[in-house]
């Protein structure tokens, strides 16, 4: 699945958990399927989230979102850090998913907001994100500071 900025996502359904895996930021959710949070959970970075299914949407609750983090990626869009978000992921035909999310944070807002995109299949293949990666100005940038060097130099 694809979203904005060739965000590649990637579903995997195993017994009892799904793992939402993005390509930009290289970010992995394991959501169990429990429908209660474990107290024995490891923190995440990306909060504690649990899912179940409804027909087929899956409902995926996350909370606990880490303090450090007031305003953060979640992963695909900026939520206070204290915010519960309530996703809703429902296939709308075999190459579209309708994402559909609220975000409630009394602390933040007077009443919770509601948002929705889509992600599209894609068969483009999943990279590591890494934002050096590329970088073709790079070589440009150093010669130019070593030519400012050498001037510098030159004039000593």
């Amino acid at each position: 699945m694809a979203a904005i900025f060739e965000n590649v996502l990637q579903i995997v359904r195993a017994p009892g958990y799904v793992v939402l895996h993005t390509e930009y930021g290289d970010e992995v959710r394991i959501v169990p399927l429990t429908g209660v949070s474990d107290p024995g959970a490891i923190p995440s970075r990306l909060g504690d989230s649990i899912g179940h299914f409804e027909g087929k949407t899956m409902i995926i609750e996350t909370k606990e979102l880490p303090d450090s983090a007031r305003v953060q990626s979640f992963p695909f869009y900026m939520v206070p850090g204290a915010a519960t978000v309530i996703e809703r992921l429902t296939p709308v035909s075999d190459r579209e998913l309708l994402c559909q999310f609220t975000v409630v944070d009394t602390k933040t807002y007077t009443a919770p907001w509601l948002a929705e995109f889509s992600w599209f299949r894609t068969d483009k293949l999943m990279y590591e994100h890494a934002c050096h990666e590329g970088n073709y100005s790079l070589p440009n940038i150093l010669a130019g500071a070593r030519h400012e060097e050498a001037v510098a130099a030159a004039n000593c």
